[in-house]
């Protein structure tokens, strides 16, 4: 979707300011990397994985926590420094997505987490190329944000192009030759106030027209039950639940044997 560019990944410096400094914390990173990981079944320990578009290594670093040999791509040269921050730095170099897959095979798990709609990103390629690299019956996981009609703000500001629905990515994966395993929505419970904030933007564009991140520091007690929300969504979908809609769409994709 849109025009081919070298795969980078470059966000706003604030964006990744914040993600690196909050991604304990932080009610969505956690809550979200939770609800995301869940998607993945038991037996990986030991696999090679390679997360695009890794930031500051947050997901690269719980995949090795379940004991998956992970290691991550990211184009942030800041990013990458701070991994440091979190023990990741030996995991994490600095480079392009095509790179990467380029000179990377026999991969029992590619991660690529709110990367395909960014607008220097080629989805079809990165989608192809991750086929031709996974091991038969290896696995890709992907999140994108979901329903185009919530496009906003937020998504100008980090530079994605779309948001998707299940059909979209389901094409998508079809056409690199990757059969989707499972999906499941998340951010569900929140979903209400999601639509709200985005209507809003639309009713009062002269007053509320600057893009910019919706990544805020909360007080802590909101912070914590925003988090224990998608805890619990995530509890849901590791007991294989699909959820039936939200704000981001997870999708588990596999090569065929």
């Amino acid at each position: 979707m849109g025009a081919w560019a070298p795969w980078g990944l470059e966000m706003e410096l604030g964006e990744h300011e914040f993600l690196c400094s909050h991604g304990d914390d932080d009610w969505w990173q956690v809550g979200m990397r939770a609800c995301t990981l869940a998607m993945l079944p038991d037996g990986l320990e030991g696999s090679r994985a390679l997360d695009l578009g890794a930031g500051c290594g947050y997901v690269v670093r719980d995949l090795r926590r379940r004991g998956i040999d992970a290691e991550g791509v990211e184009l942030s040269p800041y990013a990458v420094e701070r991994s440091a921050d979190i023990g990741m730095e030996s995991h994490l170099r600095v480079g392009r997505l095509q790179d990467a897959l380029d000179t990377t095979s026999d991969l029992g798990l590619i991660t690529c987490l709110d990367v395909l709609p960014h607008r220097e990103v080629d989805e079809r390629e990165v989608l192809a190329s991750a086929a031709r690299r996974l091991r038969p019956g290896g696995l890709m996981l992907l999140r994108v944000p979901a329903y185009q009609r919530l496009y906003g703000h937020h998504d100008r500001y980090v530079h994605q192009l779309r948001r998707y629905g299940s059909g979209d990515v389901e094409q998508l994966a079809v056409q690199a030759g990757l059969r989707v395993a499972r999906r499941s929505f998340a951010n569900m419970l929140l979903f209400g106030i999601v639509l709200a904030a985005r209507a809003l933007e639309r009713l009062r564009p002269s007053l509320d027209a600057r893009d910019r991140s919706s990544n805020r520091i909360w007080p802590a007690p909101v912070n914590a039950a925003l988090r224990s929300t998608l805890q619990a969504e995530a509890r849901l979908i590791g007991h294989g639940v699909a959820l039936p809609f939200g704000s981001s769409l997870l999708v588990l994709l596999e090569r065929s044997l």
